[in-house]
Order: structure tokens, then C-alpha cells, then sequence
């Protein structure tokens, strides 16, 4: 199992105190590209996972195209990546795709009723939305109280439509992030409280883009297909909220601050939704 993490069993001191947002091309070499000259142990083969195999810079995409290109035999090469287009088009052509779609709801709400007795009707519902189709996201959410994000969140991104936008959004966002990624930090020895705040902002982007999706459906069963331009314009302002998940994602990978990149989606989703007054 080849992970970023590694980076903390290094040899050089470097690598161990260098931030986990990238898999080191050293953690490469020592848990991949060297042990594939290995016979296997019991003689059935090798099997490595990369975990986040988008994490792995030009140099290690390179180094990793090598091995695509005349795998040794006996060998099966994973790689895991919820963000297929940072990975080389040279690595993308040498791998089978197989892609996991997201499970009904009624799947998810299955097993909230066997594994989560104890949440009400209304909590279950917001599970299934925030779970967006992934039993991993529901086990997030019990396991690090995003329930209550959806219960303070939401209510502000949607009091925008209504023009009662709250300049404590941002901050508000910020503060759940910083606090999710602290508990993470904790429960994983020798994870990186910056890759932390990174996972928890996306748990954030995702509980937004699906309530975003659920209004653009509802927007859609309401609107005469023969009047294209009224549903246009019910539905823009919505997808300017993705859009601005999307530019959110993009400077928070750029290094920018927490606190501005959610203070900017705040504003940014507020222009979007906020009402046209003339």
C-alpha cells in the first residue's frame, strides 16, 4: 500500500518533516519500484495499491510510467484517484479504467436504518444527501459530526437566495474545517494537519455541491422544457455556486489561506444567489 504517509518512515529527515501533500518520490521508490524486482513470497504474485495517486508529482508519474509501460510478471498496479485528469494522458493510456458510481439512496438509507437507529427521520435524510451515493461519506459523518454541519451551513447558503446573507459564513466554514482536520490529525499518528484541513474543506465542498444538485433537480421537474431561458435562469445561479466550489478547490491545491479561499466561496456564492434588486 503506497500512501503519502510513508513519507513519515523516510531515512532522510527532509522527507519525515516535509508537509504530507504530495507522495514523495522516494516513498515511491522504497515501497513500489524496489520491491517489484522481489519474487513473491508465497509465489501467487504482488499486488501494490497507490492511494491518492494524484498526489504523485511530474517526476513520480514519470518514474511510475516506466513500470506501466513493461510491468514486470506476476505483478497488478492500483491505482486510487478521485481526480483522474492530474494524472499523466501517458499513465491514463497504459491503465484500465474502472470507475465506482455512487449507490442509490435507497441503499444508503438501508443501511442507516440498520447501522444508525438512533438518528431521527430529518438527520437520516440529510445523511443521505450529504453521502451523495457513498457509504464512506456517511461513515465520515457519524464519525466526525458533519451532521451538524449541514444543520448550520446549509441554513446560511440557502438564506442567500432570500438576500439575508451573513458575514460569518466564511468564518463558519473555516472554523468546521480547522476543527474536523484537528480530530483527523489526532485520530491518524503521522498525518499532516495541512493534508487533513485539505480533506475536510473537500467533506465541506461536497456537502454544498449536493445540496447545490438537489435544487438544480428540483429546478428541473418544475420548469416547461418548452422555455429553455426560464430555466436558465432559475438554474444559473446554482451552478455559479459550483462553479465557485470549483475555484475553491483550485486555490486551496494553490496553497491559499483556509480562511480567504472560504471567505472568497462565501462571497462568491452570495453574488451568485443573492437577488437582483433594480
Amino acid at each position: 500500500m503506497v500512501t503519502k504517509e510513508l513519507a513519515r518512515y523516510s531515512t532522510s529527515v527532509q522527507i519525515r518533516q516535509r508537509k504530507l501533500t504530495q507522495i514523495p518520490l522516494q516513498v515511491l521508490r522504497t515501497a513500489l519500484i524496489e520491491p517489484l524486482s522481489r519474487s513473491p513470497s508465497l509465489g501467487h504474485g504482488k499486488i501494490f495499491i497507490v492511494d491518492e495517486a494524484e498526489l504523485l508529482n511530474a517526476p513520480g508519474q514519470n518514474l511510475l510510467l516506466k513500470v506501466l509501460e513493461e510491468p514486470p510478471p506476476q505483478t497488478t498496479i492500483i491505482l486510487v484517484t478521485s481526480k483522474e485528469e492530474r494524472l499523466l494522458a501517458t499513465i491514463r493510456s497504459r491503465c484500465q479504467c474502472i470507475a465506482f458510481a455512487p449507490l442509490p439512496d435507497s441503499v444508503i438509507t438501508a443501511w442507516l436504518d440498520r447501522h444508525a437507529k438512533r438518528l431521527d427521520s430529518d438527520q437520516c435524510r440529510g445523511l443521505v444527501e450529504f453521502a451523495d451515493g457513498s457509504l464512506g461519506q456517511v461513515h465520515l459523518a457519524l464519525t466526525y459530526g458533519l451532521m451538524e454541519w449541514s444543520q448550520s451551513i446549509l441554513p446560511m447558503v440557502e438564506s442567500l437566495v432570500a438576500g439575508r446573507g451573513s458575514g460569518e459564513l466564511g468564518r463558519e466554514m473555516a472554523d468546521r474545517i480547522n476543527d474536523a482536520a484537528e480530530c483527523w490529525v489526532k485520530a491518524h499518528a503521522g498525518a499532516s494537519k495541512e493534508a487533513a484541513s485539505r480533506r475536510a474543506a473537500s467533506w465541506m465542498w461536497s456537502m454544498i455541491g449536493s445540496r447545490v444538485r438537489q435544487q438544480i433537480s428540483q429546478i428541473s421537474q418544475r420548469c416547461e422544457p418548452s422555455v429553455p431561458e426560464a430555466s436558465d435562469q432559475l438554474m444559473s445561479p446554482w451552478l455559479g455556486v459550483l462553479d465557485a466550489i470549483v475555484e475553491s478547490e483550485r486555490l486551496l491545491g494553490a496553497n491559499v489561506n483556509l480562511g480567504i479561499v472560504c471567505d472568497h466561496l462565501a462571497m462568491a456564492m452570495n453574488r451568485s444567489l443573492a437577488p437582483v434588486t433594480t
